[in-house]
């Protein structure tokens, strides 16, 4: 699997999610976003109310697989400072 060039050096931290599914990662602005295994496109974006200078985690409860990010912003890098932890269910596949 290749993942496209990051958008900042050391600023953007991907998680797999499955091996069927595609990879996850927190956005160097406030967003984070999944993006195709095979073509590195990104598939969805959700913008943070914080920024999202953080490596999103998963885990699997009760047959679903969700993902969790920290967003508080970097108050080097400008993004909006907040202190906020959101989790998305992934699609069933």
């Amino acid at each position: 699997m290749s993942l496209p060039p990051p958008l900042a050096p050391l600023l953007r931290a991907a998680v797999i999610c499955s091996l069927a599914a595609t990879p996850a990662a927190a956005q160097p602005d406030s967003g984070v976003a999944r993006r195709s295994r095979e073509t590195g496109r990104e598939l969805w974006r959700y913008e943070l109310p914080a920024g999202g200078q953080a490596t999103p985690m998963t885990y699997r409860l009760d047959g679903r697989q969700y993902l969790v990010i920290a967003a508080g912003g970097h108050g080097k890098l400008g993004t909006k400072q907040g202190d906020y932890v959101l989790a998305f269910t992934l699609p069933l596949r």
